[in-house]
């Protein structure tokens, strides 16, 4: 006869291993990255340095996918976020001071931002604790400018198989701990 308690180790420790595997996998690939689609996300925009002068974004937040954009006499700035990207484009008519741009996504953090083509010159960015700040110096020309980055978050799905892996563990491992006996 088969013991119910080994068979039911066993099951849990079957379980938890195909979850972990399931979610080690989905995490490890970037295609199966979290979408930005539906997440708050806000914005700023001011102008020759980063932290000084007002929002100039209006409104200063969005739900992906979103523009954030700003147009005078001088230039044409827009942050756009779509499923799993960051496009910044700068179209300079006459003379750009520069900027700082700073974006957080209030519905789950950004997990990492990276740079896929630019021909800005003298643009920086950053991303720490889950907020991008980007900061161009300006160009004193007409011209175009594109930036684009990716973008990843944690996928829900992922996270759910983590979890309930170690949900599965943790119920193993209290099973395996045996019960003190009684002294008589």
């Amino acid at each position: 006869m088969i013991d119910i308690a080994k068979r039911s180790r066993a099951l849990l420790a079957g379980a938890s291993f195909v979850l972990g595997l399931g979610a080690m996998t989905l995490t490890a690939s970037p295609s199966f990255a979290g979408s930005l689609t539906g997440h708050t996300i806000n914005g700023s925009l001011q102008f020759c340095t980063l932290g000084s002068g007002d929002n100039q974004f209006s409104p200063p937040t969005g739900t992906a996918p979103v523009t954030f954009d700003w147009t005078d006499g001088a230039n044409v700035d827009t942050a756009t976020f779509s499923d799993s990207q960051l496009t910044v484009r700068n179209q300079v008519i006459d003379v750009a001071c520069g900027w700082g741009m700073t974006f957080q996504d209030v519905t789950a953090p950004f997990a990492t931002l990276e740079l896929v083509s630019s021909d800005f010159s003298g643009l920086t960015f950053d991303l720490t604790d889950g907020i991008i700040a980007l900061s161009w110096t300006g160009s004193s020309e007409p011209r175009a400018f594109t930036a684009v980055f990716n973008l990843e978050l944690p996928e829900p799905s992922s996270l759910l198989l983590t979890g309930v892996g170690l949900a599965c563990v943790t119920l193993v491992r209290r099973r395996r701990t045996p019960e003190p006996r009684p002294k008589i």
